[in-house]
């Protein structure tokens, strides 16, 4: 709850005004459900897989780069059928052209860190594949209801949280294994990176903060806790994968998950019968590694002496040779 904690401080900050209504759904949805990406062991895992998984660390800016690119598609969509909501319509277009940007971003910290980890057929071969935004884009006649663009919101939401603890744990890793010459200009890009990243969890608490305060708030806690429950599921599904396959018995509690999350009060129903309209959420987890070179013996510590960047306006510290979570 710490990094979660700091990410609401720091919109806060960002914006220069609080979320009360925002706030106080976040957090009683995140203390209810426990979510795996806010547990100390999530942050060892990542330890585990960088520093002892070849390729790990330079596939999951790979796979980035792809999903990152299928988000920005995503968010297009959903742009095309926002209507008389400029503040929405906005904030999605700005995060669709963000996410384009970022999947150019990932392929070049791949080849910043980890020079030729990618041949260059294979590098041309995803870059051309890579969503673009045409200059011109018109809305369609269809119009999304209010409470699937809320339901989506929440979602875009812990995404974006997720994804800033995510940056927050590898960041310190990348740039620690980036050649001298390469490490100003990685150091560049991943801050730009969370800069973005907390724009985009700004924009959405905002928008929260809005329908929250007008519908009393309980109705934004209850929307908040129902779509965590359903992220907490699919974020603990995509985990699962590289646990069973990298992590042995150490991490196997990572995967338990409540059984309010199942279904299981007897009120709800199980959450893959429930609707969804979608989402731009990537779990940055390669399922095998695609390189046999070992990496670098510079990264050793061990995770009891990972570094804390709470509160830091840098996710890049120079000093350290280990991951960083918030």
């Amino acid at each position: 709850m710490k990094g979660i904690k700091n990410a609401i401080a720091a919109v806060k900050e960002y914006l220069n005004e609080d979320f009360p209504f925002y706030s106080d759904a976040l957090l009683s949805a995140f203390v209810r459900v426990n979510p795996v990406f806010t547990r100390p062991k999530y942050a060892d895992f990542f330890w585990h897989c960088g520093s002892t998984i070849p390729g790990w660390l330079p596939n999951i800016l790979v796979e980035s780069a792809i999903a990152e690119s299928i988000g920005s598609k995503t968010l297009l969509t959903y742009w095309k059928i926002v209507k008389d909501n400029e503040q929405a319509e906005n904030g999605l277009l700005r995060h669709a052209r963000d996410e384009a940007a970022h999947a150019h971003v990932f392929l070049r910290l791949v080849d910043l860190a980890f020079p030729d980890f990618v041949p260059f057929e294979k590098r041309h071969e995803i870059d051309s594949s890579l969503h673009k935004i045409p200059g011109n884009i018109e809305k369609e006649e269809r119009r999304l209801p209010e409470m699937m663009l809320i339901n989506y919101l929440t979602r875009i939401n812990m995404a974006e949280l997720r994804t800033l603890i995510n940056l927050h744990l590898l960041a310190p890793m990348f740039y620690v294994l980036t050649p001298d010459e390469n490490k100003e200009a990685v150091s560049r890009l991943l801050n730009s990176l969370q800069r973005d990243e907390l724009h985009h969890i700004a924009y959405t608490a905002e928008l929260l903060e809005i329908f929250g305060r007008d519908s009393g708030g309980s109705l934004l806690n209850v929307i908040y806790k129902e779509n965590l429950y359903k992220f907490e599921l699919y974020s603990t599904q995509g985990l699962e994968e590289a646990i069973r396959a990298h992590g042995g018995n150490e991490f196997f509690d990572l995967l338990q998950v409540d059984e309010l999350c199942r279904g299981g009060d007897g009120n709800r129903p199980p959450a893959e019968q429930r609707s969804s309209p979608g989402s731009s959420w990537s779990i940055y987890w390669p399922s095998i590694p695609v390189d046999s070179r070992p990496l670098r013996p510079d990264v050793s510590n061990s995770p009891e002496d990972q570094s804390r960047v709470s509160g830091s306006d840098s996710i890049t510290p120079t000093h350290r040779a280990t991951p960083a979570p918030l």
